[in-house]
């Protein structure tokens, strides 16, 4: 039997696998508008509402100039599905419930990145009427451009539709309010918790009434507070219309994200996040206020929303989707290891496998995807809608964990935290399975298998990733060459429950840093058949459901 070509080892390395169409979810178009990309720091909260810590985002958007010196800038909302309503958020005497908790699919639309603002009220009320008259404001701060930032307020329902209708007269485009599960899934932006930057809130992060003095408006924007699809206030400032009618729970409500004008209270109208006179509890990414249409107060105001034919897609996984690419199980993960990340659109409709940029090394950008732990790029191997191969970056070394994020086409997922541990030795099986026959040449080159077995004290070839920070340390995306970096902690191999003596430990010669390589010799104690191999590194020990076939 010939020895594998390097692309053969590349697949029985699990590093190229491929996919069943039933796991790749084919990812939307781009907007037809013209996108730009924003990058941005998001704060978390503690449960007092402090920030503790932030993280680097990413989004799309665009600006639509209105004239007169405005402009109006909307984020591109990726579609995905999301569970809304909640138990943090029961009815009282004047809001509908938030339950039934049910899921919802939302298809991508854009949203304004802030509350709509003085400035652009008084641009717009220069547009031709469509139905409505939009109500005059003067100045109320003595610099115009701080008076222009601050949203408007004491907007009733008809005047924001009456907005957008000149919007659309103006532009040509779809412009209209957000439907209340829009409103929800883009304000929670992928988070669970009770508002978009955790279970906490403060004037640090919000705009409420905190029970201090003065309570006033604040400009668009000022605190500085996005949540990961880039939107401010979504939390406060002003109450934001939704196009809803209003009813007292979710029983009924569509699950396609469309906007619930059916069978409820079509004179009244659900209105979304709080404002700078209510207090925190109104401003609960899933707490709902109604109002009558005829109605209005100060704080009042909405932001527009706009419909477009299609658009991105959230890229989502979760903490078990990140596991081994050697072993396929979840848990920690060690600088230069292998790992695959499972998820929905994390990457491409038509996969990619591994480029090298200029400097040689494999490139940490691929058809548009990038894996960032902590911010740090990964090198990547393989991307696909729904799995991405990539190789931990070293500089993980000494964390207790790191958060990973997935970027793509603009959008940045969620950030899972994963547990860092020096070493999480694995070893790679013929079917990438992590169980079974393993990824093992004989001592003549050939691949070890049942009718084509090693002899005892003979040596074979194992493939392995996860053995942590080698010597010399390990650079992001190398391939292997000498001198051969060897793992910094000892290692150790028993087959059929015997130690094996070693005669190499290291990289595997050509290829990315990350793939060890360890040459053994098999005991000539052992019985013929499929025997167990464990590989220890350190104080972790690999699974022992990978086997050799011994003759």
């Amino acid at each position: 039997m010939s020895v594998p070509t390097r692309r053969q080892m590349l697949w029985i390395l699990g590093l190229l696998p491929v996919l069943p169409p039933s796991r790749r979810t084919v990812l939307a178009g781009e907007s037809p508008l013209p996108q730009r990309e924003r990058r941005f720091s998001v704060p978390l909260v503690d449960q007092q509402g402090q920030i503790i810590s932030r993280y680097d985002a990413s989004a799309l958007y665009f600006v639509q100039d209105l004239g007169g010196g405005q402009t109006l800038e909307l984020a591109s909302i990726p579609g995905g599905s999301f569970m809304m309503g909640s138990q943090d958020a029961p009815a009282t005497q004047f809001d509908p419930a938030t339950l039934p908790i049910h899921r919802v699919s939302v298809a991508p639309f854009c949203l304004g990145v802030y509350a709509v603002t003085r400035g652009q009220w008084r641009q717009v009320s220069r547009y031709p009427k469509v139905s409505d008259d939009l109500h005059p404001i003067n100045p109320l701060d003595p610099s115009p451009d701080i008076d222009n930032q601050l949203p408007i307020d004491i907007v009733f329902e008809y005047e924001a539709e009456e907005f957008c209708a000149r919007l659309r007269n103006f532009t040509g485009l779809s412009f209209r309010l957000p439907t209340e599960a829009e409103w929800e899934y883009a304000c929670r932006a992928g988070t669970t918790t009770k508002y978009h930057f955790g279970d906490g809130i403060s004037l640090q992060v919000a705009n409420y009434n905190a029970l201090q003095r003065p309570l006033a408006l604040t400009p668009v924007g000022s605190k500085q507070a996005p949540n990961r699809f880039g939107l401010h206030d979504m939390h406060g400032n002003v109450l934001e219309w939704c196009a809803d009618w209003v009813h007292q729970t979710y029983e009924g409500a569509p699950v396609d994200g469309s906007a619930w004008n059916y069978s409820g209270n079509s004179v009244s109208r659900i209105g979304r996040g709080g404002c700078y006179l209510f207090g925190e509890r109104s401003a609960l990414s899933a707490a709902r206020y109604h109002s009558d249409i005829r109605g209005t107060f100060s704080g009042a105001g909405f932001r527009v929303a706009l419909s477009v034919s299609s658009g991105p897609y959230d890229p989502q996984f979760a903490r078990q989707g990140v596991v081994s690419a050697a072993s396929q199980l979840a848990g920690a993960i060690a600088p230069g290891e292998i790992i695959s990340i499972f998820g929905n659109n994390i990457g491409p409709s038509s996969p990619a496998s591994t480029l090298l940029d200029d400097s040689g090394l494999v490139s940490k950008k691929l058809a548009g995807i990038q894996m960032l732990c902590d911010g740090s790029p990964a090198p990547l191997i393989y991307v696909s809608a729904g799995q991405i191969n990539a190789v931990v970056p070293y500089a993980v070394a000494g964390r207790t964990s790191t958060q990973v994020m997935v970027y793509s086409q603009g959008q940045t997922s969620a950030p899972v935290s994963i547990p860092v541990a020096p070493s999480a030795p694995s070893l790679f099986a013929v079917d990438a399975s992590g169980t079974g026959q393993g990824a093992i040449l004989n001592e003549n080159g050939s691949a070890n298998s049942a009718v084509n077995p090693a002899a005892r004290g003979s040596v074979i070839t194992l493939f392995a990733t996860g053995e942590g920070q080698t010597n010399p340390p390990g650079v992001d995306g190398k391939l292997a060459t000498d001198p051969l970096p060897q793992p910094v902690l000892p290692v150790e191999v028993l087959i059929g429950n015997v130690a094996a003596e070693i005669q190499y430990k290291g990289a595997a010669p050509g290829e990315v840093a990350g793939v060890l390589q360890i040459n053994a010799r098999v005991p000539t104690s052992i019985q013929p058949g499929n025997q167990p191999i464990v590989l220890t590194v350190g104080q972790a020990s690999s699974a022992n459901t990978v086997t050799v076939a011994v003759g």
